[in-house]
This record gives structure tokens, C-alpha cells and sequence, in this order.
């Protein structure tokens, strides 16, 4: 089951999701402005010890993880926090 941290930047306001269960790699979504799809989700993925394509791959279980929990494929960024915040 997947689980979610909302935690918002003590400088910027910046709200982030973070992702848990991905071991010692931290995953977050974030808000950015829209793509030609219409999502305002960007899923980062961080760990000095694995490279860009371990990264990407997590990067797409993440997206993979949120869309299972919400029942359907999320594209913005305020239903990911409504989500996250039940």
C-alpha cells in the first residue's frame, strides 16, 4: 500500500508529495505548469547511487503507484494532494 507525506518548503511554500516505500531513494511529486497532456504532476526521483535510468524507472513506479491508490490515472496536482491527504 502505498503511502503519502505532504510537506510544504519553509522558504518557498513550495508543497511537495513525498512517496514512501521506495527504500533509500527519496520520490516526490511536485506542481509544475501544465504539458501539452494537461499534468501538473512532476515525479522526482534522488539517490546518488543509482543512475538516470534506475531513476527513471522509478520515477514510472511511482506514477504507476499513484494512479493504483487513486483508482484512476491522476494528471493534476491538486487531486494528487486531495489523495494524499485523506
Amino acid at each position: 500500500m502505498t503511502t503519502f507525506s505532504i510537506w510544504t518548503h519553509p522558504t518557498t511554500h513550495q508543497v511537495r508529495v513525498y512517496l514512501n516505500g521506495f527504500g533509500s531513494t527519496k520520490v516526490w511529486a511536485e506542481e509544475q505548469a501544465a504539458d501539452s497532456f494537461g499534468d501538473t504532476i512532476r515525479i522526482v526521483a534522488r539517490n546518488d547511487n543509482r543512475n538516470r535510468s534506475e531513476l527513471g524507472n522509478i520515477v514510472n513506479d511511482a506514477e504507476r503507484m499513484i494512479n493504483e491508490a487513486a483508482g484512476k490515472r491522476i494528471k493534476l496536482f491538486a487531486d494528487l494532494l486531495a489523495l494524499a491527504s485523506k
